[in-house]
């Protein structure tokens, strides 16, 4: 089966969220025989987490090629590894995520049209069927966006699809700096005109709105449809299906949902060897458990992945 999609996940400071993604997408492609790339891009890991990540991740199958990147391999003359150097301020702002598609969509991917899935989305066995289902409404589109009936509206979790062929071409004078989120947030009373303003009469627009005025990639939508308002009938939002997305919306603390989604992946899916680098190394896994002392899994869960630690790989949560 072929998808007309590669697929990117972007593995960030940790390897657990995205070791788990990567098993769980190529178990869907296998299961339709799909043949495509999947490119996961490591960052801001040490070399350390990603030599890692690639001893440990499973062989994908027939007809699916796993590329392991690097953020910013390349761009930087005689370093193999940005986040492997002490962490300064300039390490965190370039590893934004609005930096790294910037760098993916206009530099570095091969042309054509990729999926982006969050490193902590676990696609479900169907996925792909149902992406298959979506194949009129990705036609000519340029950005396809997660529609979300309630906030946060990311345009970018669970996962968006881009052409990015045409994306480089649309967006060849956008500099780099825009792709950056966050500049207004909620101060639309300082926006030119005193307010935000719509480019269409599109639903579209309405839909992606959200009471944060400027997340990733909401700017390089308004960069396009302020140049050519025509452009808004080659984006979309669709609801992604056959998906689950664990962090999306997450507050301080964890809601029933997504405490139900933990566990089922502590059964079904986590597995000793995805937390073996992370250890020590990842404020995303710190972060983890301490939610999860909060709701009473931290026990269980340092149990079961920790007490693993240097058995043989194959160790699984049970």
């Amino acid at each position: 089966m072929q998808t007309d999609l590669d697929f990117v996940i972007i593995s960030f400071g940790c390897n657990f969220w995205a070791m788990a993604a990567l098993e769980a997408l190529t178990e869907s492609l296998a299961r339709f025989e799909a043949n495509c790339a999947v490119w996961v891009v490591h960052n801001l890991k040490t070399t350390r987490q990603i030599d890692e990540f690639r001893a440990h991740a499973r062989q994908p199958p027939r007809g699916v090629t796993v590329m392991h990147l690097a953020a910013y391999d390349g761009v930087f003359e005689q370093v193999v590894n940005f986040a492997q150097h002490d962490r300064l301020d300039l390490h965190y702002v370039i590893a934004r995520h609005g930096f790294v598609l910037n760098w993916l969509i206009k530099y570095r991917l091969p042309a054509g049209r990729y999926l982006f899935i969050d490193h902590d989305c676990l696609v479900r066995s169907g996925f792909i069927r149902a992406l298959a289902g979506l194949r009129r409404e990705l036609e000519d589109k340029v950005f396809m966006f997660p529609r979300h009936d309630i906030d946060p509206k990311s345009l970018t979790a669970p996962m968006f699809a881009c052409d990015v062929t045409a994306a480089r071409a649309l967006l060849v004078d956008l500099p780099d700096v825009g792709w950056v989120g966050n500049i207004v947030r909620q101060e639309r009373h300082l926006l030119k005109g005193g307010g935000e303003r719509y480019y269409t009469d599109a639903e579209f627009e309405r839909v992606i709105t959200r009471p944060h005025f400027d997340d990733t990639l909401h700017n390089v939508v308004r960069y396009m449809l302020a140049r050519d308002p025509r452009l808004v009938d080659r984006l979309a939002a669709v609801r992604w299906l056959e998906c689950d997305h664990v962090w999306h919306g997450a507050t301080r603390h964890l809601r029933r949902a997504q405490v139900a989604l933990l566990r089922q992946w502590m059964a079904e899916r986590f597995r000793a060897e995805h937390f073996q680098a992370d250890v020590g190394e990842s404020p995303q896994l710190d972060e983890l458990l301490a939610r999860l002392d909060e709701c009473g899994l931290g026990d269980e869960f340092r149990g079961r992945f920790l007490g693993a630690r240097g058995n043989e790989r194959d160790v699984a949560f049970a």
